[in-house]
């Protein structure tokens, strides 16, 4: 029944899955925050320490769990299983990320000042390399391993798969608002992370692993908490430059440079998705560029035809 839904309604049921595991989270959130004694209501603002990120890695966990039986449950099992092919590619392809992750790490960390460090934290990076891998391993598995191969194997194009389960996961990025952020924060957040969605949804449109495309996720959140985590007074101090006008301007600029990033490497399905139709799929297998094969391993009863670029 799960299956058939996710076939016929992709939009619909890509949206009720995002309901249904945020549910989730938000409530397996609560019940270990209760349990280490941390306020759900002020995540926001509460510091990284062991109780905070152990209570924050467990409700990944439940999270996580819950998006893989839905995995399974729809036949993409393959889809999570480890494989080495494609992830230095997804690597490579995901430079940009990589440039600003650590960029944004010098920036709040007074680009490295020895006085802005606080040393004695640094045990902590090591639950904080495991909160920020279920990050990442949760919201790709959902955002690119469910609802990207979904609306791919329904419409069989892209681009559109691309654009629409960015865009929810974007709009996923609302629940900040239980956390304690502000709206404007709130709005900002969505669209910054819809504009990252737009790109790592690119990079695993080309390197077709899943992997790749989490440990781009993870340590770009790492490289953001460590910041915070090792110099919290720089941190401190740069988030006040952020949140005001400077900050808004260069979460727009760098929202549109990933955009662009992100549909530059997906152009020649962008360009050819709007002047063909669609074949059979026994028909268009051997008119599909390599690079624009779904992730996951069939084609669907309709692909977009693609033509040499």
């Amino acid at each position: 029944m799960i299956r058939k839904f996710a076939d016929k309604r992709p939009i619909l049921f890509s949206v009720t899955v995002v309901i249904v595991t945020a549910i989730v989270l938000l409530l397996a959130t609560a019940l270990f925050s209760s349990a280490f004694g941390i306020d759900m209501g002020n995540l926001e603002n509460t510091e990284l320490d062991l109780p905070a990120m152990s209570a924050l890695s467990l409700s990944k966990v439940v999270f996580s769990a819950v998006v893989i039986l839905i995995l399974i449950t729809l036949g993409m099992k393959s889809e999570i299983i480890p494989s080495r092919k494609g992830i230095g590619r997804g690597l490579l392809l995901g430079w940009f990320l990589i440039l600003l992750a650590i960029f944004l790490f010098l920036v709040q960390t007074d680009f490295g000042r020895a006085a802005s460090f606080d040393s004695s934290k640094s045990l902590l990076l090591i639950p904080l390399a495991v909160y920020t891998l279920l990050i990442g391993v949760s919201e790709e598995f959902l955002c690119r391993g469910i609802l990207y191969n979904v609306i791919f194997n329904k419409y069989g194009n892209v681009h559109a798969a691309v654009l629409i389960s960015s865009v929810i996961f974007g709009i996923v990025h609302l629940t900040n608002l239980i956390g304690g952020a502000s709206v404007g924060e709130t709005l900002l957040q969505v669209l910054y992370a819809s504009a990252f969605g737009v790109l790592i949804a690119a990079v695993y449109a080309r390197c077709k692993n899943i992997w790749a495309v989490v440990l781009l996720h993870a340590l770009f959140d790492f490289c953001g908490y460590a910041a915070v985590i090792l110099a919290p007074a720089a941190a401190a101090e740069m988030d006040l430059v952020l949140a005001d006008t400077i900050g808004v301007v260069m979460t727009v600029v760098v929202s549109v440079v990933s955009v662009c990033i992100g549909l530059f490497l997906i152009r020649k399905s962008w360009r050819a998705g709007s002047a063909v139709g669609s074949v059979p799929a026994d028909d268009a297998t051997q008119l599909v560029e390599a690079d624009e094969l779904p992730a996951s391993e069939s084609l669907p009863t309709m692909v977009t035809v693609t033509e040499e670029v």
